[in-house]
């Protein structure tokens, strides 16, 4: 794997998002209560679309680097 300026910018990314979608457990689970399980469904939202936004990049940093192995040969 290339360690690259733009892999190592995706990491910054990527430990940016896993923060936040850790804050959000955080205060989904200190904020649950019984008067309030149903606004839920609005931080489970919000978490899958960090936890999709970071299986893209992944993705597409495996793209990248399959594309730069092939360019080696």
């Amino acid at each position: 794997m290339n360690y690259d300026f733009e892999t190592r910018v995706a990491v910054a990314e990527l430990k940016g998002v896993l923060k936040e979608l850790q804050r959000i457990c955080i205060r989904a689970e200190f904020n649950l209560a019984w008067d309030n399980v149903l606004e839920l469904p609005k931080e489970l939202t919000d978490m899958k679309g960090l936890i999709h936004h970071i299986d893209s990049k992944i993705k597409e940093l495996e793209t990248k680097n399959k594309i730069d192995e092939d360019e080696l040969y």
